[in-house]
Formats: structure tokens, sequence, C-alpha cells
């Protein structure tokens, strides 16, 4: 199958969105795995076994009266192809055994076949949903059980390669944006606190220079399935979501009230990179997007429109601003005109400048 263009890739992606309580949570995502039950797990499949698993779950999809999908082998996919499903948080980097992608064509859910599993399922949406990210993994997961037997026994659920994801096959994911704990010094105790409940929380991009080192996004995430059902899990993450949430807004209320000097070093700092830089790298950018947007939860900056924070990272990543050299004339710099990596960071500075443009510093 030929690979869908960019527009059909994004078209109702979870950036594009805006979500419940996305001041604090960014996303919401579900994953379930599934093995076919006359079939070995991927690492001990043959070619010709690798191949048929592949057609029949292909085969399967096609009874799906809903949506319809789009496939790509791994050898046939492009790097251009690669990094916008990484940059859309459908595949991930670190993911270097699989034998297709699968995007479903209403773009809320993904399939992932012959990685660790035979098929996993995903569905990121905007803000906190658990319940609908479940609904759209579980839909296509009742398509699939239709035509298709998956390996499963009574005492330890659905079955899976790795012995984290047997039982229900399911697991959680949310990015959080929590600034006001990093800054507060509470983070460290909130981590503790999700550990005891069996749950991870890690930073989720890189960056050199001290204040922004965490960029203040983080993943937490479920560690063990095994041992609880789905309505369990889902109850819990919401539980400890609803805790992040509280925790993070008293913490910038507090600031807010107090005019923490802290905060307004932080945000000023960076709305003055937007200002005054010619380049940004991705993480760079990172960091000024979610300043700017703690700033205007703080009252301490305005904009006198409404910006979608979470839609802006996308637009600043490397694939998008790719998409805009292919596709659109600019000039740049002499000096720069024939380096392709300064171009992408002269155009990130170029965005966020237009989308910061009318920032107002309020007293």
């Amino acid at each position: 199958m030929t690979f869908p263009k960019e527009n059909k890739i994004t078209k109702g992606q979870w950036f594009c969105k805006e979500g419940e309580n996305q001041d604090v949570i960014l996303s919401t995502r579900a994953r379930i795995v599934r093995n076919l039950a006359d079939f070995s797990f991927p690492n001990f499949l043959t070619k010709s076994e690798t191949e048929r698993v592949e057609i029949i779950i292909l085969d399967a999809l096609k009874d799906d009266s809903v949506c319809e999908y789009y496939a790509v082998k791994k050898e046939e996919m492009s790097e251009k192809s690669l990094k916008l499903l990484n940059e859309c948080g459908i595949l991930k980097e670190s993911l270097k055994e699989y034998s297709s992608v699968v995007l479903s064509n209403d773009g809320l859910s993904s399939l992932i076949i012959n990685s660790t599993d035979h098929v996993k399922i995903s569905s990121i949406v905007a803000g906190l949903n658990v319940e609908e990210a479940m609904k759209n993994v579980y839909r296509i997961d009742e398509v699939l059980q239709t035509k298709l037997q998956f390996a499963a026994s009574y005492d330890f659920g659905y079955l899976s390669s790795r012995i984290k994801d047997s039982g229900t096959g399911l697991k959680f994911s949310v990015y959080c944006h929590i600034p006001g704990i990093v800054l507060s010094g509470e983070f460290e105790t909130l981590k503790k606190e999700i550990n005891k409940k069996g749950y991870c929380i890690k930073k989720v991009f890189d960056s050199t220079t001290d204040y922004e080192k965490e960029n203040f996004i983080f993943e937490l995430s479920t560690d063990l399935n095994l041992c609880q059902t789905e309505i369990d899990q889902s109850i819990d993450l919401k539980s400890i979501c609803q805790l992040i949430i509280k925790k993070e807004r008293k913490i910038k209320a507090f600031f807010a009230d107090n005019k923490s000097v802290y905060a307004q070093n932080f945000v000023q700092k960076s709305w003055g990179k937007v200002l005054f830089s010619l380049f940004f790298d991705f993480n760079e950018a990172m960091s000024v997007i979610m300043a700017i947007k703690f700033g205007v939860e703080l009252k301490i900056i305005s904009l006198p429109q409404e910006i979608n924070f979470v839609s802006l990272i996308y637009q600043i990543k490397d694939h998008h601003i790719d998409y805009l050299l292919d596709n659109y004339d600019f000039s740049f710099e002499e000096e720069i005109a024939d380096n392709h990596k300064m171009k992408i960071q002269r155009l990130r500075a170029v965005i966020l400048q237009q989308s910061f443009e009318k920032i107002e510093l309020k007293g």
C-alpha cells in the first residue's frame, strides 16, 4: 500500500485537538497487545510465518465497518515516513523490530504488527480521557476477535512475550506538564508516591541548559497489569492524574498569588529567547513553548489570541518543518541557504516568533 501523505496521517491526531485538563495532562495513550493462538511469539517466527501473521491481521481489519486502514511494510518505509511516525507518537525510535505499521483513516488509532507481540493497538487522545482512548483500542480489538483467536489462559489472561504485558494486555501512559511541581522541589516526593502505586514517571525530553533541563514534560505510565482488570487500571490512572492536577494547580496558584520571582524569571527568560534568537533546536523550542504556556497560566504574560500549545509542539517538529520547506518557498540568509539543518532551526525560530509576537508582560 502507498503510505499516506502528512495531512492524512495527522488528520484527527490528538495534538490537533483540545482536551480536558490539558493545562496539566497533555495526552492520554491506551495500548493493548495480542498474539495469535496458533503462532509462536514474533522473535521465534520464520520469515514465512511472520508474513502469514501479517496477512491474517490485515485481512481481519477489512471487516471493520467504521474505519479504513493504511498499512506499510517496514522495508518500504522512507526515512521521512519513519520520522513522521516518531514525531506523531505512533512509533518509538527505540522500536527496531516490526513488520508493518497500520493507521486508521480517522487518525485515532494505529497498529504495530510483529514487534514484541503479533499486534499492538494504540490510541492517543488529547487531555485526560482514559475512556476515549480505551474505547478506540477495544473497538479494533473486537473487530479482530470476530475472525481471530488470540492466545490466552484462564490463569494469566491474554498471553504476551513479556510477563508485564500479560493479563489484560492493556497499558496506559499520559504526558503531563508539571513546571510548578518541579520548580517547587516537590517532584521527588510525588515520584515516590506514584511508584508506590505501581506507576512510573520519567522525563520525556532532554535539554542541556540547567534551568530547563527537564522541560517539565513527563510520561506517567502503568508498570504492571497482570493482576488488574481494565476498570481497576483506568480508575487508578485517573486517581493518580487527579492527584497530579490538584497538586500542580495548587502550586501554580501559590506562585501566581505570591508573584514568585523564580517563575517570573523562568518565563521572561524564555520569552526573551523567542524575541532575539535566530535559531532553535527542538529541545530549546519545547522549553520555550512550555515556559510561555506556564507564564500564561500564571498570568505573568498574556496573549491576545488563544494558542493550542500542544499543536504548536507538533508544528515545530523536524518533519513538519521539512514538509513546509518541501512545499513552500522561503528566503534564507546566504550563509545557511545550503545547510538543511540550520534552515530547519531558522524556520522554527520564525514560527515561534510569529506565534508569540503579541505577548504582553502583565504588571
